[in-house]
């Protein structure tokens, strides 16, 4: 594939909730962690989208 530009995802679809049909996404280029005196975190957003327009996004 020589010439290929790059490609990555930056939301990854993970579920979908059909009582409400709604699609949940991880937005991957929101993903971060590290470690507090308390102990380690990790935080990601996610995005759910009913009918092909956004409603939510969760941290």
């Amino acid at each position: 594939m020589a010439g290929a530009l790059p490609a990555g995802a930056t939301d990854v679809w993970v579920d979908h909730w059909d009582y409400e049909n709604v699609d949940v996404h991880v937005m991957d280029d929101t993903i971060s962690y590290g470690t507090r005196s308390t102990g380690r975190w990790f935080k990601v957003s996610t995005k759910l989208v009913q009918d092909g327009q956004l409603q939510q996004v969760v941290d």
